[in-house]
């Protein structure tokens, strides 16, 4: 199976412009300190729930194995399209009927599956392409606490630190945000919210 989505998030669940009001700043001399934080934040709370929680699209190419099922990555919720194609360069790449196939859960594990209920996928390396869907589009109301709860703790210790205590200069405030979160953990309402979201075993 290969990757071609965004490994990194590149946005946060929390704009800029709501997390300094939040934070009650009003200049823009911190503001990609703050972006960095806002992103930081996301990482960890997308990791700890083991999910995507900012809406995203992905595509994957998976191994056919001649079965009835093929399981996509973790967090993927829906899928926009399926080609299959019997050649390594894909010049053969035909539109899979949506009708052909459903997207069910895996007993076990926390990975949907495509599972042609009359039929079997092509037995042959990297010869399915499937577009699918992962994320909130509009993110829920608690995850945006989880976030205003986090990212004040990250900015009145980096503030703290700004003054001369344990902070290296040369260090990013992304990097810096990362390595405060590992280190301190998260508060426990935020661990309370993100518990909601980690995928169910089915």
């Amino acid at each position: 199976m290969s990757w071609q989505g965004t490994p990194v998030t590149a946005d946060a669940l929390v704009t800029l412009a709501d997390m300094k009001t939040w934070l009650g700043v009003s200049g823009t001399s911190e503001d990609t300190e703050i972006q960095d934080m806002l992103l930081s934040v996301t990482r960890i709370l997308e990791r700890e729930a083991g999910r995507h929680l900012l809406s995203t699209t992905s595509t994957v190419i998976l191994d056919g194995m001649g079965t009835a099922n093929l399981w996509l990555p973790e967090g993927a919720e829906s899928v926009t399209s399926v080609h299959e194609s019997t050649s390594q360069d894909w010049t053969d790449a035909y539109l899979t009927d949506s009708d052909d196939y459903v997207l069910l859960p895996n007993e076990g594990i926390h990975r949907m599956r495509l599972y042609k209920p009359s039929g079997f996928w092509l037995h042959a390396d990297a010869c399915v392409r499937a577009v699918f869907a992962a994320g909130f589009a509009t993110v829920p109301a608690d995850l945006k606490d989880a976030v205003k709860t986090e990212v004040p703790r990250v900015y009145q210790a980096w503030k703290a630190a700004k003054q001369g205590h344990n902070i290296l200069k040369s260090v990013r405030v992304e990097t810096w945000s990362l390595d405060f979160l590992e280190h301190d953990g998260l508060d426990k309402r935020t661990r309370e919210i993100i518990s909601k979201y980690v995928p169910p075993r089915f």
